[in-house]
């Protein structure tokens, strides 16, 4: 959470952006109650796996779609509407 009170749930990948991320129920309540839920998923942080990507999704529940399970299940990742920003390789 920042000074503004608004949630930041972080999901990292070392390999390429799955479409498909696993939120806990404690994540997903928060997500439900806040409208400042924000989710960012990076993803390449392996090296050589993938360009390194971070993508930021505001009220990811509301733009995507969800399916409980022991967690719940957030899919179309990558098709959501979000900020993108990659990273070009340093080496």
């Amino acid at each position: 959470m920042d000074a503004l009170a608004r949630f930041y749930e972080l999901k990292t990948y070392g390999g390429a952006e799955p479409d498909t991320i696993q939120l806990t129920p404690a994540e997903f309540q928060r997500a439900i109650e806040s409208d400042d839920f924000f989710l960012v998923v990076v993803s390449g942080l392996e090296a050589g796996a993938a360009p390194v990507t971070v993508r930021i999704i505001l009220e990811p529940l509301k733009h995507l779609p969800y399916r409980p399970s022991s967690n719940v299940l957030v899919s179309g990742i990558r098709g959501a509407q979000s900020l993108v920003y990659p990273f070009e390789s340093t080496e």
